[in-house]
């Protein structure tokens, strides 16, 4: 009788929390079903080579160590002036963007860049 007791309680209670009982700010109604949705947004920190060449298309990507050790190409569309110098490295996070990808350029996503810092080579001594 205990254990049936308990699995109405759990039944009962898994039904409220599938519903919304805040009304917010007249968007909803109180007691009104949400669907709810995760978001599929990947914030990733990586290390990368900038590849910028006078072409007149692909000029530019960075080039980044992915999943298995191969190396990808990534287009970023808001590397700040500072790193559009051919051969540096630099580390820095970013976003998946929906922008288009020239198909001939072999490269993978364009991508929104943020807190991109040069990586200097250090020499042991």
């Amino acid at each position: 009788m205990k254990a049936l007791m308990i699995v109405a309680v759990f039944l009962i209670g898994s039904t409220a929390f599938a519903q919304e009982t805040k009304a917010t700010k007249g968007e909803r109604k109180v007691g009104e079903k949400v669907e709810i949705r995760q978001l599929d947004v990947k914030h990733t920190s990586v290390v990368g080579i900038v590849h910028h060449l006078q072409l007149k298309n692909c000029s530019l990507w960075v080039e980044v160590r992915g999943d298995g050790g191969k190396m990808i190409r990534l287009l970023p569309t808001n590397l700040p002036e500072e790193f559009l110098k051919d051969g540096i490295r630099i580390v820095f996070d970013y976003l998946k963007t929906k922008d288009k990808v020239d198909p001939s350029c072999n490269i993978e996503s364009a991508i929104a860049v943020s807190n991109v810092k040069e990586l200097k080579r250090t020499v042991k001594k």
